[in-house]
């Protein structure tokens, strides 16, 4: 890897990484200059599609399990492991192995260090829960090791945690891998890392890529999980004119969200639209079976899966099941006991295909499970509209294909089930679609509500850009004036597309203004998506289903 002899620290990596075995591409520098924010990886020609830039061995990823396959899962939302021994490699200085590697690391400015007071940026959001379990868990975690009663210690420990976060790739059961935890990120992406054999990690172009390009990658497609893990919302979310921009000002554009973000609605929720509070425990089995059939879900983040919720995405996506779950909970005992045989009929008859498959090792688990899913749909909407065992098959058919693993078949089921249903029953039907729908917009502008009353005007700022109290300068003590006015002034970017990547004696300081920005960030992209939501449902109708919902 070429290098700028400016850059003693990327120097010292360069020895490090070829000693372990690392190999990078000869026409690849590592820069601060022309890349967006940080250390970042430039290319000095023009490369092709397909070329190899690196190849990184098992021995030069920081953290790995010890035997752990290359594709073993990395763990959830705890970072202890990588942490403590993090902490004590730093410790050893320039003595430590690890060195040249953590000394160009630091964290992100995760929520969990925003400074004091700033958790009630994120109230109303779907962060609000998962930072709380995430700040609790922090707390057991520094208990646990001794550090509890030590604040200066205990902040350490926090941002250590953040820099694993936005730094751990998922291989070998999770690891700190060279190149692929500093490269920057875009999206649109022009390299792509990926397994070679069980010891080894590798990186090629994905598109041509010019000189002088930075090289990038993809991190996720959750502005939530941007957020979270890496501190910064991408400016294309925002619809924002640079990398640097925030989003509240008047840059500002539309909203996009991205593929993966949601908005939650707690079962609680659903449950008290449906019925009175005493019946609420009698639902619980109905929850249950509409998280198998794809109406609602386990929440996704770590520690919260005890929570059953349905999930509104861009454009609308997610109303019709929305509104087939609030249908199906507000019907009879007797309609849904009709239901519930129904659906474990469905599920018996697809476990047997399944168990064959198994048997002679063709099976594919998630094609299986996406398909028992639109089964189980299709099964409960025949019961709950009363439709004949024929026109039964029908939906059961209709719901694979409009389904499988990227398909949602609640819009075409609800809408298709309401015309095959008995013309005895459609008065009633359509009177129950109405009702559902109708709750369905309540539930939505519930959420609207309060997401926008959870809404804080930002702190008042000082004319050194800190907000007038509250301020936490993490490592300042430690790493100086100048060194902790540039870590502030790379986290207080707002929605720099980048993982941080500067030395070790800088961390991640925020202050409550740069945290109000990057929160107001989340918060457009779920006002955008439930106001979407509302659009539809405040257009749809027991006639105009398919058509209206997502």
């Amino acid at each position: 890897m070429a290098l700028h002899d400016e850059e003693p620290l990327v120097a010292r990596l360069a020895v490090w990484l070829a000693a372990q075995g690392v190999q990078c591409h000869e026409s690849v520098i590592t820069t601060r200059d022309g890349v967006v924010a940080g250390y970042g990886c430039v290319a000095t020609r023009k490369l092709k599609k397909g070329e190899l830039l690196f190849r990184v061995p098992r021995k030069a990823c920081f953290g790995p399990r010890a035997g752990a396959p290359i594709d073993a899962e990395a763990p959830g939302d705890t970072q202890r492991r990588f942490a403590v021994r993090l902490l004590k490699e730093r410790a050893l200085g320039s003595t430590s192995r690890w060195h040249p590697l953590l000394a160009v690391l630091s964290p992100a400015p995760c929520p969990w260090i925003w400074p004091e007071g700033s958790e009630r940026f994120l109230d109303g959001t779907e962060l609000e829960e998962v930072l709380a379990r995430k700040r609790q868990r922090l707390r057991c975690e520094r208990k646990k090791i001794g550090l509890s009663d030590d604040a200066a210690r205990s902040r350490e420990y926090d941002a250590a945690c953040a820099l694993v976060a936005s730094h751990l790739n998922p291989w070998f059961g999770g690891s700190i891998t060279p190149v692929n935890a500093t490269l920057n990120y875009a999206a649109a992406p022009n390299v792509e890392f990926e397994a070679e054999g069980v010891d080894t990690v590798v990186a090629r172009a994905v598109r041509p890529i010019a000189a002088g390009e930075e090289l990038t990658q993809e991190y996720c497609e959750s502005t939530a999980m941007f957020l979270y893990r890496y501190g910064f919302v991408p400016s294309a979310v925002l619809g924002t004119d640079g990398p640097n921009a925030d989003g509240a000002g008047p840059t500002a554009g539309a909203v996009r969200p991205l593929a993966d973000d949601a908005v939650s609605i707690s079962s609680a929720a659903l449950l008290a639209l449906v019925a009175p509070p005493s019946r609420h425990p009698l639902l619980a089995p109905r929850l249950r079976l509409l998280c198998a059939a794809g109406a609602l879900g386990v929440c996704p983040w770590d520690g919260l899966d005890e929570l059953v919720t349905a999930e509104i995405q861009r454009d609308g996506v997610g109303t019709a099941k929305l509104v087939g779950a609030l249908l199906l909970l507000a019907l009879d005992d007797e309609r849904w006991a009709l239901a519930e045989a129904a659906a474990a009929a469905a599920a018996s008859a697809e476990a047997a295909p399944e168990m064959a498959a198994k048997a002679d090792g063709s099976d594919d688990d998630d094609a299986d499970d996406d398909d028992d899913d639109d089964a189980i749909a299709a099964a409960l909407v025949a019961a709950a509209f009363g439709v004949g065992s024929q026109e039964a098959q029908a939906l059961e058919q209709l719901a694979e294909s409009e389904g499988g693993e990227d398909g949602d078949p609640w819009p075409a089921l609800l809408a298709q089930a309401a015309a095959l249903a008995p013309v005895g029953r459609r008065a009633q039907i359509e009177e129950s679609i109405t009702n559902a729908i109708e709750r369905a917009r309540h539930a939505v502008r519930q959420r609207h509500s309060r997401l926008e009353a959870a809404t804080v005007a930002p702190p008042e700022e000082r004319s050194d850009g800190y907000a007038a109290s509250g301020d936490a300068q993490y490592g300042a003590g430690r790493a100086g004036k100048r060194t902790a006015k540039r870590a502030r002034l790379s986290a207080e970017a707002g929605s720099a597309e980048h993982r941080p990547s500067v030395p070790a004696a800088e961390t991640a300081a925020i202050s409550l203004a740069g945290a109000w920005r990057l929160a107001q960030g989340l918060r457009r992209v779920e006002q955008a998506i439930l106001e979407d939501a509302l659009r539809l449902l405040e257009a749809a109708s027991a006639e105009k289903l398919a058509v209206k919902l997502g």
